[in-house]
C-alpha cells in the first residue's frame, strides 16, 4: 500500500540508500544493507535493477562535503561538468555526452529530474543540494521511462519526505572566506498528515583578485527553503504537495587569463600592456576588468504528487509548475578598457508538467509501468551587446566609437509521450524486458534584432521580427534481458534508444530562414554484471556499453567572425567500461568508489571550426579552408580515465564518542574543453585529496570535524577558452582565459552537525 510504500521509503532512505549509513546505524550494522532506487519509476533495489546506476546516499553527500549538483562529478567517475562559467552555458555530461550549447532552442542531453519533475533547461540542474534523500546517475539512453532530454542518461535527485516522527537536524560549516548553514524539521501533525521543511544559506567571498578596483569577483550567496506537505487519509493513497525556493547571486562569473599576449591586435592593441599587473599562468587568480560583472538566478516552482494503490496496483500522478530567472553580464574582453563590457543576457522560463501511469504488481509474471506525459515550457531571452572599436576620451570629449545590438526572443517547447516498459518472467531466475516511447514534439520561437554590432570585421545589421517553428514525433525502444545467475549474481544486456528534439540556434546573430538542425537520436548496446560478495560485505557492479549518436547537436565558434554556430556533427560513438564499489570490510569501516574508461570518437565532422591557434600554420586545413576535419578525434568534457575512492573509518573509544577519519581521492585523465581539438584547450590530468577527522556521538546525535579540502593544493581549470577579442593568427596572439574554481585550491574548515530525535 502507498502509506506502507511510504514507511518503507523513509526508513531505506535515513538508514540504507547512502551506502554509508548514519553514525548510529553503523554501528551496529556488519553487512551492508540493500541500497533503494527508482530508477525504472518503482521502488526496487540497485542490485535488482537491469541497468548502469550510480546511487549517492544523502549522508554519504554530506560526509564528502557535496552540497552542490555540480559537485556530483567528485564521487561518480562518469559524470562530468561542461562549465561556461555562468550556470545557463553549463550542463552535465554522461559517458563524454551532453548539451554544448546556450541555445535557447537546444534542449538537454542530460535530463536533470527532482522528485519526479524534470528540469526543462541545463541550467536549471545547478542547484544547492539540500535536505537530500540520495542520487541517482542512470548511465546511457533513458528515453523509455524519462523522455526526450534523457538520450545521454539522467541525474535523478531525490529530497527527503516528511517523518513519521519527529526530526530535525542542522549542519554548519565555515572556512576563512566562506559559511555554511542548513537546517531541516519534520513534524507530524496528525497521524495521516505531516510537514517537513528544509532552508539553507551558503556565502563565500570571490576569489579572483580584481587588480582594476581591489575587488574580489567570482563570489556567491545562495539561500533555499523548501516545505514539504505529505497526507495519508488511508493506507492505500498518500498525497504529497511540495514547494521550493532559491535565489543565488554574486558577481559571478568572470574567467582568468591563461596565457596572454604581447603582440599587436587590429584595433584592440597589446593585452599585456592593458592588463598588467596581470600575468596569464594556469594558476592565475587574478583580473584586471572593468565591467560590472555579475549573475543574479532565482527559481521556484510547485508540485504535487498522488499514489494511489488499488488492488495491489499504483496509480502515479505528478503536477508540477517551474519558474527560473538569470541575469548576468560578464567582461569578455578581460581588460579594464570598455571594448566589450556590455554582455547582459537576461532570461526567463516557465514550465509545466503533467505525468500520469500506473505500475502492476511487481511479482506478477508479466509486470509493467506504463504511463503518459505532457511538458510545457516558455523561455524568454533579451541580450545586449556593446563592442568600442575607439574609446572615450575625457580630455578631449570624444564618446568614442561603439556599435549596440539588442536581441529578444520567446522559444515555446510543448511536448506529449506515451510510454511503457514490460517485464516477462520466463523463469524464476530469467526474465525479458520491452519498452517504448513515443513522443511529439513542437518548438516555436519569434525573434527580434535592434542596433548592429561589429562582429568579425563585419557588421551584424538590425534583424526586424520574424517567427518560425518545427515540429517531430518520434518512438523510441528498450530491449533487454535480466538473469539471475546466483542469490549473489545478476546479469543482464539491453539495447535501448534515445532521442532529443530538432534544435534552432537561437543566439544573437540569428537571421530569418535559418533552419533546425535534424533531431539527435542515440543506440546503445550494454551489458552488466552485478555482484554481492563476502557475506553482503561487498557490492561490485560492472557494466561495458557501446553507444552511438545520429546527427549530435553541439555548438562551435568561428575565430575569425566569433559568431556562434550550432552543428549537426553526424555520427558520435562513445563506449566504455564502468565500474562501482561498495564495501565494509569491517562493522566500523566504509569504502565507495568508481571507475570509467571513457572512448570518444567523431565519426562524421570533416568540416568543424577552426581555433585561432590553428590558423598559424599556412599550410593548414584552417588557413587554407578556414575549416578542418576532425574524424576520429575525441569529444570534449570527457576524460578517458576517472576513478574516485572513498573511505570513512570509525575508531572506537571507551567514551560516548568516536573518532572518524574520511578521505576521498579522485583522479582523471587529460581533458579537451573545445569540439575544435585546439590542443590549448587541453587540461593535463589531475587528483584531488579531502580529508576530514571528526568527532561522532555514540547515540547519533552530532558530529564535529574538521577537514582539509584539496589537501595536496592541486591546481586545475574546469574550462579553457580563447581571448577572442586579442586573438589574431596573422599576428600570432593566441590568448586564453580559463575558469578556475574554489575546489582548485587547499581549504580548510570546521563542520558541526547535530540531530534531535
Amino acid at each position: 500500500m502507498a502509506y506502507n510504500a511510504f514507511k518503507i521509503n523513509t526508513i531505506a532512505a535515513a538508514l540504507i540508500s547512502s551506502g554509508i549509513c548514519s553514525t548510529a546505524a553503523h554501528a551496529q550494522q556488519t553487512i551492508l544493507e540493500e541500497v533503494l532506487v527508482t530508477a525504472q519509476k518503482r521502488p526496487e533495489t540497485m542490485q535488482e535493477v537491469p541497468l548502469s546506476v550510480n546511487v549517492i546516499g544523502g549522508e554519504m553527500l554530506q560526509q564528502a562535503r557535496i552540497f552542490r549538483s555540480e559537485d556530483l562529478v567528485k564521487l561518480t567517475p562518469s559524470l562530468t561538468l561542461q562549465d561556461g562559467g555562468e550556470t545557463r552555458s553549463s550542463s552535465f555530461n554522461i559517458r563524454g555526452i551532453g548539451t554544448q550549447s546556450f541555445s535557447s532552442g537546444v534542449e538537454p542531453s542530460v535530463s536533470t529530474v527532482v522528485d519526479g519533475v524534470v528540469m526543462g533547461r541545463s541550467g536549471m540542474a545547478f542547484a544547492q543540494l539540500m535536505d537530500i534523500s540520495r542520487v541517482e546517475i542512470l548511465r546511457g539512453p533513458q528515453g523509455t521511462l524519462f523522455g526526450k532530454n534523457a538520450s545521454a542518461g539522467v541525474v535523478n535527485i531525490l529530497t527527503n519526505d516528511p517523518a513519521e516522527k519527529f526530526e530535525a537536524s542542522i549542519n554548519t560549516a565555515l572556512e576563512e572566506d566562506m559559511y555554511r548553514v542548513e537546517g531541516a524539521t519534520s513534524v507530524p501533525i496528525t497521524d495521516q498528515l505531516a510537514l517537513r521543511v528544509a532552508a539553507m544559506q551558503t556565502k563565500y567571498d570571490g576569489y579572483v583578485d580584481n587588480k582594476y578596483n581591489g575587488n574580489d569577483l567570482n563570489d556567491s550567496d545562495n539561500k533555499a527553503v523548501r516545505a514539504k506537505l505529505r497526507w495519508s487519509p488511508t493506507e492505500s493513497l498518500e498525497i504529497k504537495l511540495t514547494g521550493n525556493y532559491a535565489d543565488s547571486n554574486g558577481d559571478c562569473c568572470q574567467p582568468t587569463p591563461r596565457v596572454t599576449t604581447d603582440l599587436l591586435t587590429p584595433i584592440f592593441g597589446f593585452q599585456e600592456e592593458q592588463i598588467a599587473p596581470v600575468v596569464g599562468s594556469k594558476d592565475n587568480f587574478n583580473a584586471n576588468v572593468g565591467a560590472d560583472v555579475f549573475q543574479d538566478s532565482d527559481m521556484s516552482g510547485t508540485a504535487l504528487e498522488i499514489n494511489w494503490d488499488i488492488s495491489n496496483y499504483t496509480v502515479t500522478s505528478i503536477t508540477a509548475v517551474q519558474s527560473w530567472k538569470i541575469h548576468s553580464n560578464v567582461d569578455v574582453d578581460g581588460a579594464p578598457l570598455n571594448w566589450l563590457d556590455l554582455n547582459e543576457g537576461k532570461s526567463k522560463q516557465d514550465q509545466f508538467s503533467q505525468e500520469l501511469r500506473l505500475a502492476s504488481p511487481a511479482e506478477d509474471t508479466l509486470n509493467y509501468v506504463i504511463g503518459a506525459y505532457f511538458f510545457d515550457q516558455k523561455l524568454d531571452r533579451d541580450f545586449t551587446r556593446q563592442l568600442y572599436i575607439a574609446q572615450p576620451n575625457p580630455d578631449t570629449g570624444s564618446p568614442g566609437t561603439s556599435f549596440t545590438g539588442d536581441f529578444t526572443s520567446t522559444t515555446k517547447t510543448t511536448n506529449y509521450a506515451f510510454f511503457g516498459q514490460f517485464t516477462y518472467d520466463l523463469t524464476t531466475d530469467f526474465r525479458l524486458i520491452a519498452g517504448a516511447r513515443y513522443t511529439h514534439d513542437k518548438l516555436e520561437f519569434d525573434f527580434e534584432r535592434t542596433g548592429q554590432v561589429l562582429q568579425g570585421g563585419a557588421l551584424i545589421p538590425p534583424q526586424p521580427y520574424f517567427e518560425d517553428d518545427t515540429s517531430d514525433d518520434d518512438t523510441t525502444y528498450k530491449l533487454g534481458a535480466q538473469w539471475d545467475i546466483s542469490e549473489n549474481y545478476m546479469a543482464y544486456a539491453t539495447w535501448s534508444q534515445g532521442y532529443k528534439a530538432e534544435a534552432y540556434n537561437i543566439v544573437f546573430e540569428m537571421a530569418p530562414g535559418t533552419p533546425p538542425v535534424p533531431a539527435e537520436t542515440s543506440e546503445a548496446y550494454e551489458i552488466g554484471l552485478k555482484t554481492t560478495l563476502f557475506d553482503d560485505r561487498l557490492i561490485l557492479n560492472t557494466s561495458a556499453f557501446y553507444t552511438t549518436f545520429q546527427d549530435f547537436q553541439s555548438q562551435a565558434q568561428d575565430s575569425t567572425t566569433g559568431q556562434f554556430s550550432l552543428l549537426s556533427v553526424g555520427d558520435v560513438v562513445t563506449s566504455g567500461v564502468e565500474v562501482d564499489v561498495l564495501a565494509r570490510p569491517t562493522a566500523n569501516w566504509d569504502i565507495f568508489g568508481g571507475f570509467a574508461w571513457i572512448d570518444t570518437e567523431i565519426k562524421d565532422l570533416d568540416k568543424a571550426p577552426c581555433a585561432p591557434a590553428q590558423r598559424v600554420d599556412p599550410t593548414g586545413e584552417c588557413a587554407l579552408y578556414g575549416y578542418h576535419d576532425v574524424r576520429g578525434e575525441g569529444m570534449p568534457y570527457s576524460p578517458k580515465y576517472k576513478f574516485s575512492l572513498s573511505s570513512r573509518y570509525l575508531v572506537p573509544l571507551d567514551m560516548s564518542f568516536d573518532v572518524a577519519l574520511t578521505g576521498t581521492y579522485r583522479w582523471q585523465d587529460d581533458v579537451l574543453y573545445s569540439i575544435d581539438q585546439d590542443k590549448n584547450k587541453i587540461q593535463e590530468a589531475y587528483g584531488v585529496l579531502d580529508l576530514s577527522i571528526g568527532l561522532v556521538d555514540d547515540a547519533g546525535r552530532y558530529e564535529i570535524s574538521v577537514y582539509v579540502n584539496n589537501a595536496l593544493d592541486e591546481n586545475y581549470a574546469s574550462a579553457i577558452l580563447q581571448n577572442n577579442i586579442f586573438s589574431a593568427a596573422v599576428t600570432g596572439a593566441l590568448p586564453y582565459d580559463q575558469y578556475l574554481t574554489r575546489d582548485s585550491e587547499r581549504r580548510v574548515g570546521l563542520e558541526l552537525r547535530y540531530f534531535w530525535m
